[in-house]
């Protein structure tokens, strides 16, 4: 047995190990905490709207609402968000920040909010500055975003429940191109590996998983009775442009990512570019 051999044979004896279920889940939204700005005028106004826009947010039981103003620490805006019951958070970038409008991020309330809560956030699309409306917009199409699908149901679980009935929701995988490329060449250098092989073999073990996972998810939807239909994207690309397209021709309503990451206290790289680029697209952040 030849070196690559040895490796694809203990490689695999892990991967048939650590591989992960998809595990459906129900997740219902009953109580909406709206994070406004001091100056919003337009409560009823948006939460009609954002009825309109989501079956799911129509059937909302409780709405309560948290406004920023001059006074308004971070710190005091975080021990508020985390006394509430909420099950989910809906607010704008750049929250009293009018003056300020930085374009490079998303506000330092909503950056604290991201991070220092367990809340999913709803961040609607523009800014309180410049908001953009959803009125007249529907969640029917939701891009669910990430680069290691596999074994991320919280991401599916709540991407599925915000599509409306009937709807589409698409299941995004993208691997970087240039790690990939990385990764290739570095393996290229050791003689001992047929570097043609690995490179042809490679892609096609990644995928290989991914998509046993994404058709376990497939299948317990349906059998679960979630009437959407799901879609899968696997893709190798530059991923801020790669998203981008994908965005534009799915003509998706929502995207959905997970901001957080264990290993540090800010938003980790690609969804933060994310968040900051795709403006004029609904959010939500996980």
């Amino acid at each position: 047995m030849d070196t690559l051999e040895h490796i694809d044979e203990f490689e695999s004896v892990f991967r048939r190990a650590e591989r992960e279920q998809f595990v459906y889940s129900d997740k219902k939204i009953d109580h909406v905490l709206l994070v406004l700005d001091e100056q919003h005028d337009q409560t009823e106004a948006t939460i009609e709207a954002l009825k309109q826009f989501s079956a799911e947010l129509a059937n909302v039981e409780k709405w309560d609402t948290l406004r920023v103003g001059p006074n308004t620490t971070v710190q005091k805006l975080e021990e508020d968000v985390k006394g509430s019951p909420a099950d989910l958070l809906i607010t704008w970038r750049h929250l009293h920040e009018e003056a300020i409008v930085p374009r490079c991020s998303l506000g330092i309330y909503v950056d604290m909010l991201t991070q220092a809560t367990d809340f999913p956030i709803l961040l609607l699309p523009g800014s309180v500055a410049s908001p953009a409306t959803i009125q007249g917009r529907k969640c029917n199409t939701v891009l669910a975003a990430t680069d290691h699908l596999a074994g991320d149901h919280r991401l599916i679980n709540n991407a599925a429940a915000i599509t409306n009935p009937n709807g589409k929701l698409v299941l995004c995988h993208v691997e970087d191109d240039q790690v990939m490329e990385r990764y290739l060449q570095a393996i290229e250098r050791i003689p001992e590996l047929n570097s043609e092989l690995v490179r042809s073999r490679l892609q096609e073990q990644l995928n290989r998983d991914v998509v046993r996972y994404l058709q376990a998810a497939q299948q317990s939807m349906k059998e679960a009775g979630v009437p959407i239909q799901i879609e899968t994207e696997l893709t190798t690309g530059h991923r801020l442009a790669t998203y981008k397209k994908l965005i534009v021709s799915h003509k998706a309503d929502l995207l959905v990512m997970n901001t957080k990451d264990d290993d540090q206290l800010a938003m980790h790289g690609l969804a933060y570019a994310m968040s900051v680029e795709f403006v004029e697209i609904p959010q939500l952040l996980l």
